[in-house]
């Protein structure tokens, strides 16, 4: 074996996923302002005597999460999830800064998308580049790419 990709004739990306600070909020921008389905809801994880937490995520134990899978028209998913728990940190970050994320999304007119976008409570969206594409920040903070779709 060479690499990931001989353990299967084909490797594909399942899903992304993404912690956010208050689960429904972003559920309903998924929704409402990014045309996503919800898929499936997941009921709260935590273990509040065990290990279970920091063997299975690498977190500490006592913390926990719940969260959601939604999907895009064409079928891709993302996972959203709120954790919660004793050592955990709340801040945002740039899109500059060492584990900084994003999820990118493709579209006809990036000027009409940028336009709507700006329409949404919340959302700062950054200049368009001369690359074909354009940053917005989410109300939680949360960075996400419009770029120009391949004709």
């Amino acid at each position: 074996m060479t690499n990931f990709n001989a353990l299967a004739e084909t490797v594909t990306i399942d899903h992304v996923g993404f912690v956010v600070p208050d689960l429904d909020a972003a559920i309903q921008f998924f929704k409402e302002v990014l045309g996503f389905e919800l898929l499936q809801m997941f009921n709260p994880v935590s273990d509040e005597t065990g290990n279970t937490m920091s063997d299975v995520f690498g977190v500490h134990p006592r913390a926990g999460y719940c969260g959601a899978f939604l999907i895009a028209n064409n079928g891709q998913k993302v996972e959203l999830t709120e954790w919660s728990g004793p050592d955990q940190r709340c801040e945002n970050i740039d899109l500059s800064h060492i584990h900084a994320r994003h999820i990118a999304f493709s579209v006809p007119d990036l000027n009409k998308a940028a336009r709507y976008l700006a329409k949404q409570p919340g959302v700062e969206v950054y200049a368009i580049s001369e690359y074909g594409f354009f940053y917005f920040r989410t109300p939680w903070g949360m960075h996400m790419q419009i770029v120009q779709a391949s004709e």
